[in-house]
């Protein structure tokens, strides 16, 4: 008796081998432009490569040793300058999305005429490639305070602490498509946006427990969604306490949102982009 093959089957298995096909060409691409990234960079010399690198470290030793000046060596039984490299890390991802995005496009566009090449393949590559050299930076840095200065916490639960990561990553991705976006159709908002991150810095709680402070300015910097990260961030890597005003279903419906939000701007444009 012959088997007859039902009439729907063809199509969801040509859906999926143009989905194989779609996901290796674009994962050839972003090798290929994540390759060009660095080949540009190390083309200017180590040191561009180095002030990639040391930026976060700077920042974090910069506002520990202020910290240092003015007598404080610990927050809650935690050595003030991880307490403070665990803010700021969260914050660098946030502030790579905002500061080095924008001119992802404009910096690809000789590539863009190849119609393998898509804008958010530039956008992509440079965000993989500046979240790599963040995550090397700050791993180095925690290496050296524990080697040589005998400066360490252990993780008290990692799996939560790299979903948190994880959502920090996200607000960036969905950050960095709205901003990566419309700073290319608009020049103008680059130079917005370098004085949109201070603003959100000195409200993250990057640089002080946000537990010592009132409770009306606590519900006023909870507006700021990298506040509650990087309280969720320091309560599974060290324990601390959460502040009452602190909600991790509000960060991650800001992440969802920021994130379609960047989706729909870069699909709604992407003729624009490379028309430009």
């Amino acid at each position: 008796m012959t088997e007859v093959i039902p009439a729907s089957l063809p199509a969801p298995l040509e859906a999926i081998r143009q989905v194989v096909t779609g996901y290796r060409k674009m994962s050839s691409v972003l090798l290929a432009l994540i390759f060009k990234e660095y080949k540009g960079r190390s083309s200017r010399g180590i040191m561009s490569i180095l002030v990639s690198l040391l930026q976060p470290l700077i920042r974090i030793i910069f506002f520990s040793l202020l910290w240092y000046m003015t007598g404080r060596t610990m927050f809650h039984g935690i050595p003030q300058v991880l307490f403070i490299a665990s803010g700021v890390f969260c914050y660098m991802i946030i502030f790579v999305a905002f500061r080095k995005l924008p001119g992802a496009i404009s910096a690809n566009q000789a590539v863009l005429g190849f119609p393998q090449v898509k804008p958010i393949d530039a956008l992509l590559s440079r965000f993989i490639v500046e979240m790599v050299l963040l995550i090397i930076s700050f791993t180095s840095f925690i290496f050296i305070l524990y080697w040589f200065f005998d400066i360490a916490e252990p993780v008290r639960e990692p799996l939560p602490l790299l979903g948190i990561t994880l959502l920090c990553l996200t607000v960036s991705l969905g950050l960095g498509l709205v901003v990566g976006v419309y700073g290319h159709l608009y020049n103008g908002l680059r130079a917005v946006l370098g004085f949109v991150t201070m603003p959100i810095f000195f409200t993250s709680g990057a640089l002080h427990p946000v537990n010592n402070l009132s409770t009306e300015f606590r519900e006023i910097l909870a507006w700021n969604p990298l506040l509650h990260i990087i309280e969720y961030a320091r309560h599974y890597w060290f324990g601390t306490r959460l502040a009452p005003e602190i909600d991790l279903f509000y960060a991650v419906m800001f992440a969802v949102a920021v994130l379609g939000f960047g989706v729909l701007a870069y699909f709604g444009n992407r003729i624009r982009l490379v028309q430009r």
